[in-house]
């Protein structure tokens, strides 16, 4: 028995409606790679603007002369502390131990609550800390929120908002919490 393929004697196969799906989806992807393109870009000019502004302070701290407290003025002083607050907030909010902080959090973890995010933010020289998820109901959300404060690692934790959500007929509560993570 011999094969053989006559490719001129084939049915023609019409590709019309997938051709049709493979221009929004290139357009998608091109407008994804767009977005993401000026994502890095805005994040890497912020960086170099950081960067450009601890360096000045850097250079105007290595060449200043020590003066007395009475010769600088008010407003001078007000600059100096708007400085050493961004370089203290700078400071801090990169020697959070993300290991260490997901680490406590493991241990308080409850059942049926799911995380969703988790942001940091450096308030008055402490680390607050966003946290977004989902619960079963909000009697659970309350379990998580007291068993988080009797954590020696938190404090300060409070509801932000609370609201219903039904996920595939299952009636959810997402939750926005706020909570200072104090690492002990």
């Amino acid at each position: 028995m011999r094969l053989t393929i006559n490719l001129a004697q084939s049915n023609y196969i019409k590709r019309q409606p997938q051709y049709r799906l493979y221009l929004p989806l290139a357009v998608l992807l091109l407008i994804t790679f767009v977005g993401n393109y000026l994502w890095y870009h805005s994040i890497n000019s912020d960086m170099a603007r950081y960067r450009e502004k601890l360096n000045k302070i850097v250079e105007g701290s290595l060449t200043s002369k020590p003066v007395s407290e009475e010769s600088v003025s008010q407003k001078e002083k007000e600059v100096l502390i708007k400085e050493a607050v961004f370089i203290n907030n700078i400071i801090k909010s990169k020697s959070l131990s993300w290991s260490g902080f997901l680490a406590h959090l493991e241990k308080e973890i409850i059942p049926n609550i799911s995380l969703v995010s988790l942001t940091p933010k450096v308030v008055e020289d402490k680390v607050r800390i966003d946290v977004k998820g989902v619960g079963r109901d909000l009697k659970t959300i309350t379990r998580f929120m007291d068993k988080l404060e009797r954590s020696p690692a938190f404090q300060g934790v409070f509801l932000s908002r609370s609201s219903d959500a039904d996920v595939n007929g299952e009636r959810l509560v997402n939750f926005i919490m706020e909570l200072e993570y104090i690492g002990k």
